[in-house]
């Protein structure tokens, strides 16, 4: 039986600390953030990857999307744009978590613009107050708004975004704000390019007793074109490595963490993409294949959990707006 408003009540910290529990072992523990408690938790709409193409190359996200995805990692990239784009992606997680990603981005004037917007979501959580069986179920979700923009300035391009966020868990709501911006530089005819980002520096309000933790971290991106194969006059095969260094400005007692992924494209029409990243995590690797063509652009990534946690799946559509 779902208990009542009044009991919930006077449940308040007992619900909202075991609330908040469950809510970091669905969308945390198994993501492979480690050390953290319910003094400082951590967000997912900003430490798991919602795009098909980020998380199949190991969450090396700060050059390997320079769509509106690309203004949650380094808002610079979003100046490397020729095209305005519209994106939308799907993941099924585990343990009834899902998230929804959609995005899209246009060339101005002077500057290329992008607004994003992620959720993620968890039903039939457990509520408890004892041992015992469930006094009921309740759900959670997260919701973030991200506008951002760059401008190329000779031969690099700086950028800048800002997100309004919120949290809801059982009948407590936190919002807040965070602001990411980096800078991006080619060498070589773009075939080996640089990227450094800070991302997410701001805070959100107390959900109930416990403000969660924003990652005010650093990224440091590289992007290489290793090599470029043609077979005959229409085949051709290129293979390109992402390899992204990210390390939280606030703890010093975490470590650094890599991000690797590559990327073999044939004819730049499709191809596969393997990554993973480095630290003790739950998720061993993700693999995703994808297609391109001039009218849209699919990407399917699978990720799968030790544990007996099970495999997520993601997949995301792209397509250019042209007249």
């Amino acid at each position: 039986m779902i208990p009542t408003v009044p009991y919930l009540l006077k449940q308040v910290t007992v619900f909202s600390r075991s609330s908040l529990f469950l809510m970091l072992f669905v969308l945390g523990a198994v993501s492979g953030v480690q050390g953290q408690s319910l003094e400082t938790p951590t967000l997912d709409l900003v430490d798991i990857p919602f795009n098909p193409k980020v998380q199949a190359l190991g969450g090396a996200g700060g050059l390997s999307n320079n769509g509106p995805n690309s203004i949650l990692y380094n808002p610079a990239l979003l100046a490397t744009s020729s095209d305005n784009w519209i994106e939308a992606s799907y993941t099924a997680w585990i343990s009834n978590t899902s998230f929804q990603y959609a995005g899209v981005s246009w060339i101005g004037r002077r500057a290329t613009f992008g607004i994003t917007l992620q959720r993620s979501a968890v039903g039939e959580l457990q509520a408890r107050t004892q041992p015992g069986p469930p006094s009921g179920t309740f759900s959670a979700e997260n919701l973030m708004i991200t506008a951002g923009f760059a401008r190329s300035l000779g031969p690099v391009a700086l950028g800048a975004s800002i997100s309004a966020l919120r949290q809801e868990i059982f009948q407590y709501r936190a919002s807040g704000f965070s602001f990411s911006a980096g800078a991006w530089a080619p060498l070589l005819d773009n075939r080996l390019q640089f990227g450094v980002s800070i991302e997410h520096v701001g805070e959100l309000e107390a959900l109930d007793q416990t403000s969660t933790e924003l990652p005010h971290r650093v990224r440091f991106s590289n992007k290489s074109h290793i090599l470029s194969l043609t077979i005959n006059e229409s085949r051709s095969v290129d293979l390109r490595s992402y390899v992204d260094v990210t390390k939280q400005l606030m703890s010093n007692d975490q470590d650094a963490v890599i991000h690797t992924g590559v990327e073999v494209s044939f004819n730049d029409e499709g191809g596969f993409r393997l990554g993973k990243e480095w630290k003790d995590t739950e998720q061993s690797f993700s693999a995703g294949l994808f297609l391109s063509t001039d009218r849209f652009g699919l990407d399917y990534t699978f990720s799968p959990f030790s544990s007996g946690f099970g495999t997520a799946h993601s997949i995301g559509v792209r397509i250019p707006l042209r007249p």
